[in-house]
């Protein structure tokens, strides 16, 4: 049986959210232990669709750990995340995440989104 990497809570400051990452130097948890997010221009893009539209729901289609939906979440907490991440244990990280900030309005989904159905399942 494959064994689970450690992972650990990790914020910048009191202003971003908690992400839980594996002990790893991926592309995103290295963006997040320096600049405390993934793709900030992507977040504020949405900040400002969000501000001028009123809707009820957001899809987060691969997830990961959170980056786009969890500064959002944390702001429009009327609205409603659903977060789509298809690596099982990615999607355990996203939940504790999810718990950790106390982001009541985020919905974890382990699941794979696309166009057509898959014979397997991931």
């Amino acid at each position: 049986m494959r064994k689970i990497p450690m992972s650990r809570a990790c914020r910048r400051n009191e202003l971003y959210p908690y992400y839980i990452l594996f002990d790893s130097e991926d592309l995103i948890s290295k963006e997040i232990r320096e600049r405390g997010g993934f793709e900030s221009e992507l977040v504020n893009c949405a900040v400002k669709i969000l501000d001028a539209y009123c809707g009820s729901t957001v899809l987060d289609i691969g997830a990961n750990v959170g980056t786009f939906s969890f500064p959002l979440a944390k702001k429009f907490q009327d609205v409603n995340f659903h977060c789509f991440e298809a690596q099982r244990i990615v999607s355990y990280q996203l939940a504790a995440g999810v718990v950790f900030n106390g982001l009541a309005n985020v919905i974890v989904h382990n699941a794979a989104i696309g166009d057509r159905g898959c014979r397997s399942r991931i």
